[in-house]
C-alpha cells in the first residue's frame, strides 16, 4: 500500500518518470494481462522520452519549428504517460477511491467561492 502512495506523491509533484518507474517496479510480478499491457506502454514511453532530443547539429530555417514540435511532442508523451500510470494504478488497486482521490490533477481546479 505504501508503494501506491509513493506513486501518488510522485504524480502530485509532477515527477512523471519516477512514478512510471515505481509502478513498473510494483507491477513486475502481476499476472493480469491488462496491467501488463499498461506497464509495457509506460516502459515504451519512458524509453521514447529518453531517446528523443530536440538538439540539432545543423541549422536551417526549420530548426526552430522542429525544436518546438519536439517539445510539444514530449509534453504530450508526458501527459499520456501520466494517464497510463493513473490507469495502471486504478487496475492495481482495483479502483481504490482513497488512493485515487489523493491524486491532484492540474486540470481539476476547484472554484474558490467566497460568501
Amino acid at each position: 500500500m505504501e508503494n501506491y502512495f509513493d506513486i501518488v506523491s510522485y504524480l502530485n509533484e509532477g515527477r512523471i518518470e519516477e512514478a512510471g518507474k515505481k509502478i513498473i517496479e510494483i507491477a513486475k510480478d502481476v499476472e493480469d494481462e491488462d496491467v501488463r499491457t499498461v506497464i509495457s506502454e509506460i516502459e515504451k514511453e519512458i524509453m521514447d522520452s529518453r531517446h528523443n532530443s530536440d538538439m540539432f547539429i545543423s541549422y536551417s530555417p526549420y530548426t526552430d519549428q522542429i525544436t518546438q514540435a519536439t517539445r510539444a511532442m514530449q509534453k504530450c508523451r508526458e501527459e499520456r504517460m501520466k494517464y497510463l500510470i493513473l490507469h495502471g494504478l486504478y487496475l492495481l488497486t482495483k479502483g481504490n477511491r482513497i488512493i485515487l482521490d489523493m491524486i491532484k490533477l492540474t486540470a481539476q481546479v476547484k472554484p474558490r467561492t467566497y460568501l
